[in-house]
């Protein structure tokens, strides 16, 4: 355990060494237990409440707010009814059923098939079904079709070349066919930079971004933030693995 905590830490920092904390605190067998118990949990957000089915530890996590509580504060306070948000790496839900639950017009992006239908469900539950479109695909850089490769915690998987899992479609978020966001949350298990490459013009006007960032050793060195302040934005950190990034208001000369 000491060493895998000096591995994660290596890797990522502190950001790393408590988020394999929290894993493996949801990968316990008493985690598995709640899973048997509780059909149907719900995350209080203020004014916001969503309702989970809790298909796996991955649903009980999102349950209780995934460590992100902050961040979905946040999120929940920059949306507007008329908004259209795109939640990349929807995983089961939560970004985008905030947008929707504020009113807003959601495109739900994830390419595994499982958890598109869990998603799906979790919609349904909270009655904004009618205003969220899901697209069973992974954004990135390029069109092609990789795996989809699971890692032992549910609801973690990572786009690779090759490998056991399931087959799945990567486009460029500028080949899509949906509005361009108003507001934009990037959570694809390292892949982010990936992502942002291929919106191209659509990230044109997205005046809010909540990108998460895996496996960086210091804040200073993310590319990511880079690429956000050379097109225009204001960065700040919200967590240590969360950038939020606001579009600057243009100034007259």
């Amino acid at each position: 355990m000491i060493s895998r905590l000096i591995e994660l830490n290596r890797e990522g920092g502190v950001s790393e060494v408590l988020r394999g904390i929290r894993d493996f605190t949801y990968l316990s067998p008493a985690s598995r237990l709640f899973t048997l118990i509780y059909r149907e949990k719900s995350l209080e957000l203020g004014e916001i409440k969503i309702q989970f089915e809790i298909a796996n530890t991955e649903s009980l996590r999102r349950a209780i707010g995934h460590g992100e509580i902050p961040t979905l504060k946040k999120y929940a306070s920059e949306i507007q009814s008329s908004d259209v948000v795109w939640d990349v790496g929807a995983n089961q839900g939560t970004y985008s059923i905030i947008a929707a639950l504020k009113g807003a017009e959601v495109h739900a992006f994830e390419p595994g098939s499982d958890m598109v239908s869990l998603a799906e469900r979790n919609a349904k539950l909270n009655n904004v079904d009618d205003k969220i479109t899901f697209h069973n695909v992974a954004l990135g850089e390029t069109n092609e079709t990789m795996i989809l490769r699971a890692a032992e915690r549910p609801g973690v998987r990572w786009i690779a070349e090759e490998g056991d899992g399931e087959k799945v479609t990567v486009v460029r978020g500028e080949d899509v066919d949906a509005p361009s966001p108003d507001v934009i949350k990037i959570d694809v298990e390292g892949a982010e930079q990936q992502v942002l490459e291929g919106l191209g013009d659509k990230l044109d006007g997205c005046r809010s971004c909540f990108i998460e960032v895996h496996s960086q050793s210091s804040k200073e060195e993310s590319p990511i933030q880079a690429k956000l302040q050379d097109a225009g934005y204001s960065t700040v950190w919200i967590q240590d693995d969360m950038i939020h990034a606001e579009l600057d208001s243009p100034t007259d000369a």
